[in-house]
């Protein structure tokens, strides 16, 4: 009998220590299911994360896209405006040139009506200021009007003196004047 009970005895030690090393185990089951419940907050965090990055990348797709749109508009209006800038800047010589060939002109037939009566002068000179002031504002209004408007006002500036010297060319011949004016 000794020896069962010694033997039950060593049983009890060898359960006792299993059931204190259970124990053990038991207590870090709720901390190991702290841990999973945080493991699996941040794998949803995560899966909102990929979505959002997905999302910001396709919005800046679409943001390069219209960078991309609008930069080829500007490309193309520059491009106009270069070659718009080219013509007037090829057209300035031309008008220059056609000035002084017509201020040249203009003092010629200065000196070959200086024997004319001053006060049928002055009266043409005062007709020609007025349409030509006229004119100039047509044609300034005709320019800002058109689909390709010259913000150079050089240009601008060179169409009304040329004007004004086509008219003045034609002071020398009253006929011509009263044709090309109303009275």
């Amino acid at each position: 009998h000794a020896i069962k009970i010694e033997s039950l005895r060593q049983c009890i030690t060898e359960l006792e220590v299993e059931k204190a090393e259970l124990e053990a185990k038991n207590s870090e089951i709720p901390e190991l299911r702290k841990k999973l419940a945080e493991f699996e907050a941040r794998v949803v965090e995560i899966h909102e994360l990929r979505k959002k990055v997905a999302d910001v990348k396709a919005r800046n797709a679409e943001l390069i896209k219209q960078m991309m749109e609008e930069n080829n508009r500007r490309d193309a209006r520059i491009e106009v405006l270069e070659k718009n800038k080219t013509d007037t800047t090829n057209r300035v010589p031309t008008l220059e040139h056609k000035h002084s060939q017509n201020d040249i002109t203009n003092n010629n037939s200065s000196n070959f009506n200086s024997g004319a009566d001053h006060h049928e002068k002055s009266s043409q000179s005062h007709v020609i200021s007025e349409n030509s002031e006229s004119h100039e504002e047509t044609v300034t209004k005709n320019l800002l009007r058109s689909d390709h408007v010259h913000t150079n006002t050089s240009e601008v500036s060179e169409l009304k003196h040329d004007d004004e010297i086509d008219v003045v060319d034609t002071s020398h011949d009253p006929e011509s004047m009263r044709s090309n004016f109303p009275k």
